[in-house]
């Protein structure tokens, strides 16, 4: 489960390390729908790269975008196919807005 600051923070975002290059094609997001917050998860993009310093320095680069989902995602869970498949070691989430990060599960699909 992963938590930001409860009144919220400009773009919060979770960083996966998948320890070995992998193959991404699709990322699913699951809310924290039993207790709460499923309805701040929004505007969400996911980026692949390489490196730690690569994905911060040059999320914004079309080679490492796997896709965008705008608006409010699904009360359960979303699952956002890369645009083509990327190799890379670490996924990270980023929500586009204001708000804190409440998610309950993030699954990495790839080989």
């Amino acid at each position: 489960m992963a938590h930001s600051k409860e009144d919220g923070e400009y773009q919060p975002w979770l960083r996966v390390d998948l320890e070995s290059l992998k193959c991404i094609w699709a990322v699913k997001l699951v809310n924290r729908y039993a207790d709460c917050c499923w309805n701040r998860t929004a505007n969400a993009l996911i980026t692949v790269a390489l490196s730690e310093q690569e994905i911060f320095y040059e999320s914004e680069k079309a080679g490492n975008l796997c896709g965008y989902h705008g608006g409010q995602l699904s009360r359960y869970n979303t699952t956002i196919t890369c645009i083509t498949a990327i190799k890379g070691r670490f996924v990270q989430v980023l929500l586009n807005t204001t708000t804190a990060l409440n998610l309950y599960e993030i699954e990495v699909h790839g080989v």
